[in-house]
């Protein structure tokens, strides 16, 4: 799982404004190697949004998953890699 926050701003969260952009050209940062990224079910939960996001390789099989976590305003708060194995979407 990754925090990602502003270190110049007392490590408030900072905004991914396309998070399917944001993944395609940070594929590197990610164990899995995919071509396509394909956003899944969004949820709430005590005031935070979560979004999933499905990775999937050339071949057209699901690799993985990212679910981001988002502040009430919409900043990321955290970013966390979702084993095939382990994902159930």
């Amino acid at each position: 799982e990754f925090e990602l926050a502003n270190p110049s701003s007392d490590a408030k969260p900072i905004t991914v404004e396309n998070r399917m952009e944001f993944l395609k050209k940070n594929k590197g940062m990610l164990p899995v190697a995919f071509s396509q990224v394909e956003k899944g079910e969004i949820s709430n939960r005590d005031s935070q949004t979560f979004e999933n996001y499905r990775l999937i390789d050339e071949d057209g099989k699901f690799v993985g998953a990212v679910e981001f976590r988002l502040d009430p305003i919409g900043r990321v708060i955290s970013m966390r890699y979702l084993d095939t194995r382990l994902a159930s979407f």
